[in-house]
């Protein structure tokens, strides 16, 4: 901890548990705006720590492949989100139990994001009124470089989301709409990973419309 820092939170003794849920996003013709949520999720319970440690264990899919310090993408989701709400604690155990598939385009980035700074704003007392979920989804943003899985994440149900500029600076937003409940999601998941990150690279920097 930085020579001079005095962390204002209050911090909740007691582990918390969350579930987000995986996502997929461009639908139709809305690329990086339209995504749905998907009843497949990933359950992370955490907790804080007097030692300087960061305890992780993670379980499911890809656990072999994950960090398990504090590299892992919830772990730094949750600092982030202590950070925002001006606090650091000493250290955090996590636990993982991952259910959605890794790089296979639903969205387990934007999960374990979204749901590390929901741990941490459970963690604080009055944690929602430091960080609303407008703050939470912006965070997010910033952490996954998009704002369309992120926000069906946070949100549930089926989201529309965009940039703009929030104080000079390209900020993440998001609003939910309800999905008629006979709809039914068919997922059809490669054996073979493609991360987001190398995805993205791929698509050409323009596209012309003639």
């Amino acid at each position: 901890m930085a020579r001079g820092f005095k962390d204002r939170l209050t911090y909740k003794a007691t582990p918390i548990q969350v579930s987000v849920p995986a996502s997929s996003a461009n639908l139709g013709p809305g690329f990086d705006a339209l995504a749905l949520a998907l009843d497949i999720r990933d359950i992370y319970v955490a907790q804080i720590l007097d030692e300087e440690a960061f305890d992780v264990d993670v379980t499911g899919e890809g656990a072999e492949e994950v960090k398990r310090d504090g590299k892992h993408l919830v772990i730094k989701a949750m600092m982030r989100g202590f950070e925002f709400m001006g606090g650091k604690p000493r250290g955090i155990a996590l636990r993982a139990l991952n259910q959605i598939p890794h790089g296979r385009g639903l969205g387990s980035s934007a999960a374990a994001i979204v749901g590390g700074l929901n741990l941490a704003r459970s963690l604080v007392l009055s944690g929602n009124s430091l960080m609303n979920d407008d703050d939470l989804i912006a965070l997010a943003t910033d952490l996954e470089g998009h704002p369309d899985n992120v926000a069906a994440a946070a949100l549930g149900g089926a989201t529309i989301s965009w940039m703009e500029e929030r104080v000079g600076v390209p900020t993440g937003c998001a609003v939910r709409f309800s999905v008629e409940q006979s709809i039914r999601a068919l997922l059809l998941i490669p054996n073979t990973q493609l991360s987001t990150g190398k995805a993205r690279k791929m698509l050409p920097e323009m596209v012309p419309h003639r």
